[in-house]
């Protein structure tokens, strides 16, 4: 929050800043926003389309 506070940016304009800072993809719920950047450098995936590995 220090960062959207200190910018004066919304706190999910400041994850989308930091993942792509860090080199990881944004997590999204807007297909609107995956399809609007798809061909485009951001990396952004929807929730739905993340596979988390069992760990058993």
């Amino acid at each position: 929050m220090t960062l959207s506070i200190a910018c004066g940016i919304s706190a999910y304009d400041t994850c989308f800043a930091l993942s792509q800072r860090n080199n990881v993809p944004l997590l999204t719920q807007e297909q609107r926003l995956v399809n609007t950047l798809k061909n485009t450098a951001f990396e952004v995936q929807l929730f739905s389309d993340v596979v988390i590995p069992s760990v058993l």
